[in-house]
């Protein structure tokens, strides 16, 4: 763009191009350091760049802050992961789906308020999880269409006194379009940070309530499921002890992400317009979230596959008292009304 609107010429614009693509080599072989000094890794690629090839290197800062240089960054950080979820996400559905088709029809009982109520299956219980995940397909897109806009160009949040060419940044770093607002940029950090770590958050609830049926169904009171010793941990003092508490990271790790969402809505929505360096405290919570969901996503991916069922223990379950709400209905269905076939139902229940 600074060459199309002729403020390098040609010669710089090589020497530039050539001066990155040795950066890039130098810290892929972990030899390009950023010094006390220098502050940041914007102030070391200049410097670099001018030591070697002089004044076009004072040139590469030309219609930019290392504000909205930042904000690229950091957005494009965001996509890629929140895309890297989605793929995860689609994974974990397509292996519930072969789950459910070899182990779907095997009754189970249904659960409200912790207690025994209608009957349901296996393949309904699992599906409910996987459901969850597929509509958190579609708010993962809906954030990526938020994030997809580029802040290049805006500067430090009122705009840049050149010609530039904000268009052609935003299709070479690959955004569907311009953040045309330049205060609107700065005042998006945070607010797009955590409708990134809401969305993971969807996920994870989904997760952790997973994980939690699964820490309850495998308890020796019900033992309707089961993990082989691979994926379990043993006590130091207990020798018979075989602990899901895989289960119980995962269920964890849900506070861990709406901690970080928290984080970044208390950062940034109790400042004025404008840049403020709080927002710089805004970083580690966003990696950690994603970093958290993503590993979450991972441990699910090797767990649900190797879930096993123990079909005594299901059909021991499948109690009488499970189809009272079957025989109310059924009685509804011949006419009874409703409320009568309750009522004659729970009678006939209590004098059992």
């Amino acid at each position: 763009m600074l060459l199309n609107r002729e403020f390098l010429n040609a010669v710089e614009f090589r020497n530039i191009e050539k001066g990155l693509a040795e950066i890039l080599d130098l810290w892929k072989n972990g030899k390009f350091h950023i010094s006390q000094e220098q502050e940041d890794c914007h102030a070391a690629i200049e410097q670099y760049l001018t030591e070697k090839y002089g004044s076009a290197g004072q040139k590469i800062h030309t219609g930019r802050s290392r504000n909205d240089q930042s904000l690229v960054m950091i957005r494009l950080y965001e996509i890629a992961q929140l895309k890297n979820i989605t793929k995860l996400c689609k994974e974990l559905v397509e292996t519930w789906s072969k789950w459910i088709k070899k182990n779907g029809k095997t009754p189970m009982p249904g659960y409200t308020h912790m207690q025994k109520a209608m009957p349901t299956t296996v393949g309904a219980w699992q599906e409910s999880y996987k459901n969850a995940l597929e509509d958190a397909g579609g708010l993962v897109e809906a954030v990526i269409e938020l994030l997809d806009q580029s802040p290049l160009g805006s500067g430090s949040g009122y705009g840049i006194p050149l010609d530039i060419d904000r268009k052609a940044t935003a299709h070479e770093l690959g955004f569907k379009k311009v953040q045309s607002n330049p205060i609107y940029c700065q005042l998006s950090r945070g607010l797009f940070e955590a409708q990134t770590l809401n969305a993971a958050v969807f996920i994870m609830t989904a997760l952790s309530r997973w994980a939690s049926d699964l820490l309850l169904f495998t308890t020796s009171e019900f033992g309707y499921f089961s993990l082989s010793a691979e994926f379990c941990t043993g006590s130091s003092i207990m020798p018979q002890k075989k602990n899901y508490d895989v289960f119980e990271i995962m269920r964890a790790n849900l506070t861990v992400v709406q901690a970080a969402q928290f984080e970044v809505q208390q950062i940034s929505g109790r400042l004025y317009s404008g840049y403020h360096r709080d927002l710089q405290l805004v970083k580690p919570p966003l990696v950690r979230g994603i970093s958290v969901t993503l590993d979450t996503l991972e441990t699910a991916l090797v767990l649900a596959p190797q879930l096993q069922l123990n079909k005594e223990k299901l059909a021991a379950s499948m109690t009488s008292e499970l189809f009272a709400t079957t025989k109310v209905y059924s009685n509804v269905k011949k006419g009874v009304a409703f409320r009568t076939a309750y009522d004659n139902v729970k009678r006939s229940i209590k004098r059992n």
